[in-house]
């Protein structure tokens, strides 16, 4: 593992050797890990913006990275406003790798979307999210899945409108309808639970409604949507009396007992990020979803795709050493020189680190502001859990912009 770090760090200096960042720090010259560290300070967003100014305002191109950007995606601001962070092919390939992985036999009902493409910024670049980033270099893959078309496996319960969409709006209602529609869905899957809890707190307040746009097949005149928005799902509906009369019934059996099961009797995995900051939406979100295993899936930010699940109903994550090369900063010391962060092969297991991030988007030592500890080691890779946000208290409020990563 620590030949693999040092492999990709040499791979990602080399790329960027030439440009505006690479040479104020002679890229070039840089042959160990030790010399990285050395010359290259610790950065956090403040670092970046300016650069992120040249590039998307004033079209400026290698600054901080010579390979072409995919995107801007976009990121929740837990200390202020949200931030765009570039996104490279080469960055984005390992998302793309890991999402095609949580693919089942059955369909999903996933909560996630891809931004509408607006205005490029001047560099060429588009605004997205993580997720739809990855959803829009999958399109020709994603198979548009409504329950007015043939049942087809591997395919998303949401049809393009709502996957890429073209503009944005509340979509609570539509996803939540048709995933009704389909009783093959086998997994559920969102970034965050608290995103999945609104989900069926919303279904448990709006079956009704729910219900009878499933048997007239329309979607209810008090559901905000534009009239072209309107218009494009209602062709995707056809009214299902067979559907609906089987969904009442289970409705009107009440919440008591954990409704996923019911709806989707193939369920077989909840696939979403619930753990630190997140329990309290996890534990809210248990009575719902009954037995059925829940996959914390991974633990990643647009700027880096740290970590998987080690399996179900675990908090525990294996790191991913070949997405980035990766330092960590032991918790409760200060950022002084003489404190050099470590390795992924020198972290002793039981303590605390904040993660420090370099991948192929541009990004150099780069606070992610996550504090993780190290649990163990498995095939020389650390087995880690999310524990908190450093210094910060995320919010809901502060964190609904994560729906778009």
């Amino acid at each position: 593992m620590e030949k693999q770090q040092y492999e990709i760090l040499m791979n990602i200096l080399n790329g960027a050797k030439d440009t505006d960042y690479g040479r104020r720090y002679s890229f070039d010259n840089i042959k160990t890990i030790d010399a990285f560290q050395n010359v290259l300070p610790i950065t956090d967003y403040d670092n970046y913006a300016s650069f992120f100014e040249l590039m998307t305002r004033l079209g400026e191109r290698e600054i901080i990275t010579a390979l072409p950007l995919v995107c801007y995606t976009l990121t929740s601001g837990t200390m202020g406003a949200p931030r765009i962070i570039p996104c490279t092919t080469a960055h984005l390939q390992y998302y793309i790798d890991e999402f095609r992985k949580i693919r089942t036999k059955g369909s999903i009902f996933a909560l996630v979307q891809s931004f509408p493409k607006g205005k490029a910024f001047e560099d060429g670049a588009y605004l997205n999210s993580i997720f739809g980033a990855v959803l829009t270099a999958c399109r020709k893959k994603i198979k548009d899945n409504s329950h007015a078309r043939i049942f087809v496996a591997n395919s998303l319960t949401s049809p393009t409108e709502l996957i890429f969409p073209t503009e944005l709006f509340d979509q609570c209602h539509a996803r939540i309808l048709f995933a009704l529609l389909d009783k093959n869905v086998e997994q559920i899957f969102s970034p965050f639970t608290w995103e999945m809890l609104e989900t069926f707190e919303y279904l448990e307040k709006n079956w009704k409604m729910l219900v009878r746009d499933i048997e007239k097949g329309a979607i209810d005149d008090s559901v905000t949507l534009s009239d072209e928005i309107r218009a494009k799902l209602n062709t995707k509906l056809r009214g299902n009396p067979k559907r609906a009369a089987e969904l009442r019934t289970i409705f009107e059996q009440g919440f008591d007992q954990p409704i996923a099961p019911k709806v989707w009797p193939n369920l077989t995995r909840v696939t979403v990020s619930g753990t630190g900051d997140y329990r309290i939406y996890t534990e809210k979100l248990d009575p719902y979803i009954g037995d059925i295993p829940m996959n914390f899936g991974y633990y990643a930010y647009p700027e880096a795709l740290l970590a998987k699940s080690i399996g179900d109903c675990s908090e525990e994550y294996i790191m991913l050493p070949e997405t980035g090369f990766y330092e960590f900063l032991p918790i409760n010391s200060q950022i002084e020189e003489q404190i050099r962060p470590l390795t992924m092969n020198n972290l002793e297991t039981e303590k605390m680190y904040e993660v420090l991030v370099t991948n192929n988007a541009g990004l150099y030592r780069y606070r992610l502001g996550d504090v993780i500890k190290v649990k163990r080691y498995e095939d020389e890779v650390p087995v880690i859990s999310y524990e908190y946000r450093l210094n910060e208290t995320s919010s809901l409020a502060e964190d609904k912009i994560i729906e778009y990563i």
